[in-house]
């Protein structure tokens, strides 16, 4: 990997403020025509090769369907097909009970005082922590330790789902406690217990009713794909978008920087400002190598997840619903666009690359034999 293409950016959080031409390399300015007319430093788009785009989202970020539509929308992108569905009950039920967590929680009486150093050895602390008991339901226990953090004992305390009404969420936790199974009565219940079961409730109704950051990375990688662009390997998040998709660049900044602004924060974290950046790649050879290794790694990658998932579907012998045979003959045949635009731009042969997708393609055709009623 040619390191000189990572050290790329003009880190305007602004897309406004983007600074426009950014030569890349040692003297890479000096191979760019100047066209009659021009000013000094300008530079014709048959020099470019595109768009260099990197983003970053935090997890913690918490945005309603409403909000997230409207940043699509500012950002000049389709949200009627770009908008997510809402998280499932048990999505959000996940992310209530990482936030509902509570860990070295002094518990009181019984030990050493918070004023009593002479007894601090004696205190005890309770961890109350949501552990995954079956799909989409969760177990509250409590983790009993020491002064040096040594657990002392463990207990059950109830397990929590979504609750449903005649097969639809109503919205609500549902919180079973068997006493009869070990868990502890009520009245045995430590603040910190009593706390973290309503803190659930509380986070589940808020989380159910949001997308996360996740989300809008999802609906950025859908933007991504429709403009073709190409992850450069080993690069952390950095993506090549063709020239002749580069509004889809200005777009992707416009909608990063709609997502910071809009955006809430997670119950019990605070959210990174959201960011992204981007700057146009000079057509230069060792450029084009960088481009070249990255979409061979980046097809060799898809096509390897589309056959293991094709030929796990052709071992189970069971008929396969033309719409799901027909998805895959269209995945392979996009990449196989996506190839031929490159091949075009970076006046190169993917011969690896279009080897893999022959594989590909063959097992789609294969799976297409397959097809049921």
């Amino acid at each position: 990997m040619n390191q000189v293409a990572l050290d790329l950016f003009d880190t305007s959080q602004n897309p406004d403020n983007d600074s426009g031409f950014v030569a890349l390399g040692p003297n890479a300015r000096d191979g760019l025509s100047k066209p009659e007319g021009k000013g000094p430093g300008s530079a014709s788009e048959d020099v470019l090769l595109g768009e260099l785009v990197w983003y970053s989202v935090s997890d913690a970020v918490r945005l309603t369907p409403e909000t997230l539509a409207a940043a699509i929308a500012a950002a000049n992108l389709d949200a009627k097909r770009l908008t997510p569905h809402l998280p499932n009950p048990s999505s959000a039920l996940s992310r209530a009970a990482e936030a509902a967590e509570a860990k070295h929680r002094r518990i009181p009486g019984g030990c050493a005082g918070p004023d009593d150093s002479a007894n601090a050895e004696a205190a005890l602390y309770a961890n109350a922590l949501f552990r995954t008991a079956s799909r989409g339901v969760k177990q509250l226990v409590t983790e009993i330790l020491d002064a040096d953090d040594a657990r002392l004992s463990y207990r059950s305390v109830a397990r929590v789902s979504p609750r449903y009404r005649n097969g639809t969420p109503d919205g609500t936790v549902l919180v079973e406690r068997r006493y009869e199974d070990g868990d502890v009565p009520d009245d045995e219940l430590l603040d910190v217990e009593v706390a973290a079961i309503a803190n659930l409730k509380s986070y589940y109704d808020f989380e159910r009713r949001r997308h996360d950051g996740e989300a809008a990375r999802r609906v950025l990688g859908r933007v991504l794909l429709e403009a073709n662009a190409v992850p450069l390997r080993n690069s952390g998040g950095m993506y090549f978008v063709p020239r002749d998709h580069s509004a889809y660049a200005k777009k992707i900044l416009l909608f990063v920087e709609e997502v910071r602004s809009r955006a809430e924060d997670a119950p019990t974290r605070t959210a990174r400002a959201s960011m992204a950046m981007k700057v146009p790649l000079v057509d230069r050879e060792e450029y084009r190598e960088v481009l070249a290794e990255s979409l061979e790694f980046f097809v060799k990658k898809e096509a390897e997840s589309l056959i293991k998932e094709m030929s796990s579907l052709l071992k189970k012998d069971q008929p396969v619903s033309e719409r799901r045979g027909r998805g895959f003959v269209e995945r392979v045949r996009k990449l196989k666009e996506n190839v031929a635009e490159y091949e075009e731009l970076l006046q190169m042969q993917a011969t690896e690359a279009r080897a893999n997708l022959d594989v590909a393609a063959r097992e789609a055709k294969a799976l297409l034999g397959r097809v049921g009623p």
